[in-house]
């Protein structure tokens, strides 16, 4: 159990260290990406992030917290490659 607690530590530390969101923005910013368009895209990713909490909770009912867990970090390391 305090493994799992240490690694949900370790998961939210990474999570927060946002470091990459100056240098994304001017890579963004040379493929002609603007400003608003990225706060824009943000945006998006938050209202979907608020809406999607619901449903996403039920999932993690049938499927397992565990497993809901370790899939929406994947899913955001990914992300966070890919944006």
């Amino acid at each position: 159990m305090k493994r799992n607690i240490y690694l949900m530590y370790i998961i939210a530390l990474l999570q927060g260290m946002i470091f990459y969101g100056p240098v994304a923005t001017l890579y963004r910013q040379v493929h002609d990406v603007s400003i608003f368009q990225i706060t824009l895209i943000e945006s998006i990713s938050l209202i979907l992030c608020i809406l999607l909490e619901l449903p996403w909770g039920i999932v993690a009912d049938k499927i397992g917290y565990r497993k809901t867990l370790v899939f929406c970090c994947w899913i955001y390391l990914i992300s966070k490659i890919v944006f």
